[in-house]
Formats: C-alpha cells, sequence, structure tokens
C-alpha cells in the first residue's frame, strides 16, 4: 500500500515541477487539490474496477495466483492443518513473499495508470497553466 502512495507522490511532484509557471502561492492549493482528486478518483468504484481487474487478469496470466496457492499449500502443510485455526497468522506470512512475486512489468502498467489518472485529473483543475 505505501509503495503506490509514494509512486503516487513521486507523479504529483513530477507534474508540479513540470509547471513551473505556478507561484509558490498557489503551488499548496494545487498540490491540495491535486491529491484530492486523485484520492477521489482511487475511491471511484468504476476506476478501482478498472484497475482491479486488469491487475487481476495479469496475476492470472503471469502465473502469480498459482505460486500463492502453492506457497499458501506449502505454509500449511509445513505447520500443519490442526495447527491453524486463523487465517490471520497465514495470511501474514504469506504477504511478504506474495509482495515480492508481483512482476516488475505489473507495477510499472500501474504506475503508468496512476501517472496517466493523475495527468487527467491535472487537466481537469483550475490551477492547469495549460
Amino acid at each position: 500500500m505505501e509503495d503506490y502512495r509514494e509512486q503516487v507522490k513521486d507523479i504529483m511532484e513530477k507534474i508540479i515541477s513540470d509547471n513551473p509557471q505556478l507561484n509558490k502561492g498557489s503551488l499548496e492549493n494545487f498540490r491540495q487539490e491535486l491529491q484530492n482528486k486523485m484520492i477521489a478518483r482511487l475511491n471511484c468504484p468504476e476506476f478501482m474496477k478498472v484497475v482491479t481487474d486488469k491487475v487481476e487478469a495479469r496475476l492470472e496470466q503471469c502465473g502469480w495466483s498459482d505460486e500463492i496457492r502453492m506457497e499458501c499449500n506449502r505454509l500449511i502443510r509445513q505447520r500443519g492443518i490442526e495447527n491453524i485455526s486463523d487465517t490471520t497468522e497465514l495470511v501474514r506470512d504469506l504477504t511478504p513473499f506474495a509482495r515480492s512475486k508481483v512482476p516488475t512489468e505489473l507495477k510499472k502498467e500501474l504506475v503508468a495508470m496512476l501517472k496517466d489518472a493523475l495527468q487527467k485529473e491535472l487537466e481537469g483543475t483550475k490551477l492547469n497553466p495549460k
């Protein structure tokens, strides 16, 4: 979760640095407005459905889902099914492995989608200098 937030912050800073005509007084307002719009976009069910569908399809295509299932089964065998009463611990232990297996190319695609969404929000922002 924090990874994408850092990416969004970096993208916002790049957009801001590409628009030097913004004066310091309007810069903070611009940054806040852009951030609010991006949060609204991320909370938009339609946008998130597109992102989620794309991610799920790509993870399935690249075999990530199968790898995670196999690792989950391995952890269950290692601990013994009778010793797993709560899935919270299993998920906690599986999460770092799962994150490490997300393909770099998919991460880049997600960053590009966020950048595109930010750019679209910038185009609709009243502080847009273009």
